[in-house]
């Protein structure tokens, strides 16, 4: 450490007075960057409230958005448990219906298996013409290309159409 008595003392006044000076310019100096410091301070604790704010806000943000998507998660697996449930009726009303249908067919082939029974189709037609039109009108529902058609019975209506039209 520096003796100020011992430097007042064996120092001229000359000196002194620089020295005095020099002590009265780094005083300013050191009173400026004191201020910058603070400045400085200041700026960087507001800057830190500032980025504190920011990450606050998106935090809640996040928060937010994993709630939503934990919620969309749960909607969208709620929805897949209702479209599983309804192929699954679906696919049994279809095995249903598939059985219903060969059941059916079964009985109605048994039924109109005979040749006899198979006049039944074109009871009641007289003219060529309306044998024409029942026939057309047959093929539409039991053509094996529709939902209920059936390649038996439409050979049981072509043999039957053939002996009707060879009686007229």
């Amino acid at each position: 450490m520096i003796e100020w008595d011992e430097v007042m003392e064996s120092s001229s006044e000359e000196d002194l007075l620089e020295l005095k000076h020099w002590l009265f310019r780094e005083n300013i100096r050191l009173q400026s960057e004191q201020r910058d410091l603070d400045e400085m301070k200041s700026r960087f604790i507001k800057e830190r409230d500032e980025f504190r704010k920011e990450m606050d806000t998106l935090n809640h943000q996040m928060v937010i958005e994993h709630k939503r998507l934990k919620d969309e998660q749960i909607f969208f697996d709620k929805k897949m448990d209702i479209l599983k449930n309804g192929f699954m009726e679906l696919e049994a009303e279809k095995q249903k219906f598939n059985r219903e249908k060969l059941m059916f067919e079964n009985n109605y082939l048994d039924v109109m298996g005979s040749e006899g029974e198979c006049e039944i189709l074109f009871s009641g037609v007289t003219s060529s013409l309306g044998l024409k039109k029942r026939y057309k009108d047959l093929m539409k529902i039991y053509h094996p290309d529709n939902l209920c058609g059936s390649e038996r019975v439409v050979q049981l209506i072509n043999r039957e159409y053939d002996k009707k039209r060879a009686e007229q």
